[in-house]
């Protein structure tokens, strides 16, 4: 199906799985283009967070008509930067970030970047970033000029591609997706022509879903990207995803791949629950983790209730502090039980720089914020006003480098 300059196309391109490392960045970044970039051109490249060098974190980098100063100074910036800033830009936020929310200073005032910003003529840097449990993922970056403002609808709409490019990104790492691999292949119309045993039961789901992924795609779709987009869901029942395939007379068949993201086990937790786990950690929202998962809201909710229940814990901010504790632990094997394998963890962290510029005052209200206790609670615990909370919290937060309570519950797991 030709792509003209939309958003669909964006999520489209992401799914041309003939095509691998640069030439698919660049196909994806392209497709972009008009909607993303502010005339300043964009980045786009691999990263696996989990790679001990700095240097080797981030992989085929590809430049689309922007200077190269810029790129060799994010570069720079990362490369040089401390684990903490480099946690940021791989851990925290959600899959839009700004790369003033990355910095300690203001962009005009950071050595990297200030005389760039000048000679350029960019003030911001978003990055749609499109990021998987594993800790492997692609940015894809644009600077903007002064002026340009990109608002909570425009952020929103970019999350759900990078919902998408998320999932293609599994697609390609696990090169699954032949009518071999299909648990399901169907017309366009929804005519289920084959059914896997595993997913008898999910022919229904699978039927509506490659309806409403053609109706999205369609020329009428597309002029309300909206609605193209809620309809078309990253996954199929947290399970599938829905791709072409073409028979050898051109004709086009979608295939539903199994294609849920894997994520480590933090005791536990079903493998249903870990990917929920992994995306609260992340500070997305029910409503977003539905759509990347292809699940109802409700059921969101139940299963972070869950979660909370096993891993006991009373606050989403707790879960994003148990989480990061769990997942960056060095976990040992020190016996059996029951014939079961028994390990012991031990925490990497060492003490936080900035942690001690806090006042006692920050500290007793960030420690009970991280506790869970909204401002309200924690005015009536230290008989103050709210207001009185809500400076102390700011004056806190610009300190800690943070914009958010999950921003804080995960910075303690950090260092």
């Amino acid at each position: 199906m030709s792509r003209g300059a939309d958003i669909v196309s964006v999520v489209e391109a992401g799914y041309r799985l003939d095509l691998s490392g640069a030439a698919w960045l660049e196909e994806v970044a392209r497709a972009a283009g008009p909607q993303l970039m502010d005339g300043l051109g964009a980045f786009a490249c691999f990263f696996d967070r989990d790679v001990g060098d700095p240097s080797q974190i981030v992989s085929s980098v590809t430049n689309i008509d922007s200077d190269d100063r810029l790129l060799a100074s994010l570069r720079a910036a990362f490369e040089m930067g401390t684990r903490e800033d480099r946690n940021r830009s791989l851990r925290l936020g959600g899959p839009v970030i700004r790369l003033s929310d990355l910095s300690d200073t203001p962009l005009l005032e950071n050595p990297f970047y200030a005389e760039l910003a000048k000679s350029i003529g960019f003030s911001e840097m978003f990055a749609i970033r499109a990021m998987n449990p594993d800790g492997k993922g692609a940015f894809f970056a644009t600077p903007t000029r002064p002026g340009t403002r990109r608002n909570a609808e425009w952020i929103a709409r970019w999350s759900l591609v990078s919902a998408h490019l998320s999932a293609a990104l599994r697609l390609q790492q696990a090169a699954k997706a032949t009518q071999a691999d299909a648990s399901a292949i169907l017309t366009p119309a929804g005519r289920v022509l084959s059914l896997s045993k595993g997913a008898e039961n999910a022919r229904d789901v699978l039927r509506d879903a490659a309806v409403e992924m053609d109706r999205s795609r369609s020329k009428r779709g597309r002029k309300d990207e909206r609605t193209a987009l809620a309809g078309w869901r990253a996954l199929v029942d947290g399970r599938w995803s829905l791709v072409d395939h073409f028979e050898s007379d051109g004709k086009r068949h979608i295939i539903a791949v199994e294609n849920a993201p894997l994520t480590p086990d933090p005791r536990a937790l079903t493998p249903e629950e870990r990917p929920v786990l992994h995306y609260v950690a992340m500070g997305h929202a029910n409503k977003l983790i539905a759509y990347e998962l292809g699940i109802p809201q409700g059921t969101v909710a139940t299963r972070i209730a869950a979660i909370m229940r096993k891993l006991g814990v009373g606050s989403r901010v707790e879960i994003v502090d148990r989480y990061m504790a769990l997942t960056q632990m060095e976990f040992a094997r020190v016996g059996t039980t029951s014939g079961a394998a028994v390990y012991s963890g031990a925490s990497q962290r060492g003490a936080s720089k900035k942690e001690a510029l806090l006042t006692p005052a920050e500290r007793e209200v960030t420690g009970l914020a991280r506790r869970g206790l909204s401002n309200r609670e924690i005015a009536v615990k230290r008989k103050c006003a709210q207001q009185t909370v809500t400076n102390i919290m700011s004056a806190a937060f610009k300190k800690l480098g943070v914009s958010s309570r999950a921003e804080l519950g995960r910075l303690e797991h950090q260092r």
